[in-house]
């Protein structure tokens, strides 16, 4: 897919400041569907501690905004700056998603709380 899988980029936020976020097919071949996002204190995904941004599509954060979800060749979220709370953190927060890739105008492929999509649609960490 033309999903870009990994991006690093460092950004030095104040307090009360939002982050933007956009996943974009660049092959505008597939619909992407936002299903989870969280952030850790490091670039491990498997990371133990962790914080829900949004979860099988539902939000846990009161501050996320989702601009736009899917279906389509992108999603767009923003969410307002965090930290953890941990001695041996040095204040950089990573944001992990799991986004699904479905064939355009599937009518199964919808954005919204709900049960997991089926298992025939592939998903992707970004």
């Amino acid at each position: 897919s033309g999903i870009n899988a990994e991006y690093e980029g460092v950004m030095d936020l104040g307090s009360n400041q939002t982050v933007f976020v956009q996943l974009t097919d660049e092959t505008y071949t597939q619909d992407v569907l936002l299903r989870s996002c969280y952030a850790t204190p490091n670039g491990q995904s498997d990371y133990e501690a962790r914080y829900f941004l949004m979860e099988e599509g539902c939000s846990r954060d009161k501050t996320l905004t989702v601009q736009r979800a899917g279906p389509g060749p992108r999603v767009q979220f923003s969410f307002f700056r965090m930290q953890f709370r941990d001695r041996e953190y040095d204040g950089q927060v990573y944001i992990h998603c799991e986004v699904a890739l479905c064939p355009r105008t599937d009518p199964e492929c919808k954005p919204g709380c709900k049960q997991p999509l089926p298992s025939i649609y592939p998903t992707k960490s970004v």
